[in-house]
């Protein structure tokens, strides 16, 4: 399920416009948005598919309610999408992995800072090394002042 938020940040859109998307996208196709009355909006994953497409569409300078429009005239006609489909190879957004390898980053970031306190508190915790050695010795370190 995606956010708004999510929404926002993989399509550069604001609150405002990925609202008006997913409203659409809601009154078009109610089972791929959850939410609404005081809770947040959800967008399935099919869903996320329908606005991807939708945002392509945008991107190619046609306007919002063409786009639209469009959507849901190749939604109705599936063949033709079948065959535009088996053209296109399935590809990743570049986008998106730039935002998964961004996250990746702020993991690895994460695990060895918490690492290095891990390792921190168990010395913290461990006792100190006893010194070994007979009671000589230890005299005489003593006198030394070591």
């Amino acid at each position: 399920m995606h956010s708004l938020k999510d929404l926002q940040d993989y399509f550069g859109w604001s609150y405002v416009q990925a609202r008006k998307r997913v409203m659409w996208l809601k009154d078009n196709f109610s089972s791929e948005v959850k939410g609404g009355q005081n809770r947040k909006y959800q967008v399935t994953d099919n869903g996320f598919t329908y606005l991807e497409r939708l945002h392509q569409l945008e991107q190619s300078n046609i306007d919002l309610n063409s786009a639209q429009s469009k959507l849901l005239e190749e939604l109705e006609s599936p063949e033709e999408e079948s065959v535009k489909e088996e053209e296109k190879p399935d590809k990743v957004s570049p986008k998106y992995v730039e935002l998964l390898e961004e996250r990746v980053e702020e993991l690895k970031e994460d695990k060895a800072r918490l690492q290095e306190k891990v390792e921190t508190l168990e010395q913290r915790l461990l006792p100190p090394e006893k010194k070994s050695g007979n009671v000589l010795d230890r005299f005489l370190n003593w006198l030394s002042g070591k």
